[in-house]
């Protein structure tokens, strides 16, 4: 099939974005809106089951939703007729691009001598969803109810490990969001100041995107002079693809940044003199999601397999952290101060029914951990080895364990009259 030239590529991809955002809309938002606001997101992946990278996800994730595709994996033509399958005739194919360098030998004019030059190339080629495609194996043709599988980790608390396995410093308390890049630290609100726990963890993905850049980790530089500027603006655009990658693989809808819509004349500005934006955004993305994944002990054993065997994972193989939640948070409540630690109690409607949980902070780590985490935790002891404070949580929290039917309501004794 012809691959586009790099100048039209260039063009295609830019105006495409360009068109999007004219219309207020954020292109690496456009999976969590509208009809596809209950499906379950993941990035999109090759035939092998590799995840695709940078601009490709944006690219694909907009032809999905224009086609109406569930499945998330695409291949070329060739590789379908390799499977024994044909694209239905009257398909419309999706663009998407492949980057690499190829080594040149030139002669130096000055010296005379030969000197090998690396030079860039970009083409665009053709795929199509599995979904346009008749005679597949049937593992491309996952059913629903085979992509939840259930985890014993519920799902937030392994949003959570994830946060926590980053490294990242991150202290809790005032009203914004941000990455204090001066004393390396992501400032985040408490829990309570968002309209719920998946908000808040979505928006701690945009802040671990900033903190990706420092000059010990990635070293990303967009030549950011004063706030609100285009170099600020275009380490924004990294943030905001970044996170909305993240969301994907950990199975949580990214915060839409209503602070952050100011920015979308500066990315319009910056696209327009510049093609290359948005490739080399969705670039640095990309590498900071590979360099939070890293940090992980043990993430992903389904993809990590299709890349080092080139196979497609079977349907029912799902990593943990892109497991749909079997469980729904209800409340969480603001903390309370026992001993040296605060608490909170969570409450939540799993398969087995309704369950609270007790989560703690501790002072060198401000990420909430699971009550399981304390170092007096003791299944066998009748307060589970947890501070006997925990009571007056409890007490406090009592009207919300009533209003879900965790307890029952105690009936306010009857006044007795004494007859003379």
């Amino acid at each position: 099939m012809q691959s586009d030239s790099k100048g039209s590529v260039f063009d295609r991809v830019t105006q495409k974005i360009i068109a999007d955002l004219e219309q207020g809309v954020r292109p690496w938002q456009k999976p969590w809106s509208g009809d596809n606001a209950a499906s379950h997101i993941v990035r999109p992946r090759r035939h092998n089951g590799e995840p695709y990278n940078g601009v490709n996800i944006l690219l694909l994730w907009d032809a999905a939703i224009a086609g109406g595709y569930q499945n998330p994996t695409w291949m070329t033509f060739k590789q379908a007729d390799e499977y024994g399958a044909h694209v239905r005739k009257g398909e419309k194919a999706a663009l998407v691009v492949y980057a690499n360098k190829i080594t040149k030998t030139e002669t130096d004019a000055a010296t005379g001598k030969d000197v090998e030059r690396e030079i860039p190339f970009l083409r665009g080629y053709h795929v199509f969803n599995v979904e346009q495609i008749d005679g597949l194996p049937d593992k491309f043709q996952p059913t629903p109810a085979a992509l939840v599988v259930p985890s014993n980790i519920s799902w937030i608390e392994n949003v959570e490990h994830f946060i926590r396995n980053t490294g990242a410093v991150i202290r809790h308390g005032g009203d914004k969001a941000y990455y204090a890049e001066g004393s390396d630290h992501v400032q985040i609100p408490f829990i309570d100041a968002f309209k719920d726990s998946e908000s808040y963890y979505a928006t701690i993905t945009h802040e671990v995107t900033h903190w990706t850049k420092h000059k010990d980790r990635l070293n990303r530089d967009f030549g950011r002079v004063v706030w609100g500027d285009e170099g600020y603006a275009k380490e924004e655009l990294v943030a905001e693809i970044g996170a909305a990658f993240l969301c994907a693989d950990l199975g949580i809808t990214p915060e839409i940044r209503e602070d952050h819509a100011a920015y979308i004349e500066t990315w319009l500005k910056a696209l327009k003199n510049d093609k290359k934006l948005i490739f080399t955004a969705a670039a640095h993305a990309s590498r900071a999601v590979e360099f939070l994944k890293a940090k992980q002990p043990n993430l992903t054993p389904a993809i990590k397999q299709a890349e080092t065997q080139g196979a497609l994972p079977e349907p029912a193989i799902v990593s943990e952290l892109t497991t749909p939640p079997d469980y729904h948070t209800l409340y969480v409540s603001s903390a309370m101060r026992v001993g040296q630690h605060d608490w909170r109690l969570r409450i939540e409607r799993s398969r087995r029914g309704m369950v609270t949980k007790y989560e703690f902070q501790d002072k060198d780590n401000p990420l909430w951990r699971r009550s399981q985490d304390w170092h007096g935790y003791d299944i066998n002891d009748t307060y589970l080895g947890l501070p006997r404070g925990l009571s007056k949580l409890y007490d406090r929290e009592r009207p919300a364990l009533v209003k879900f039917g965790l307890v029952q309501e105690t009936p306010a004794p009857k006044q007795l009259t004494l007859s003379l």
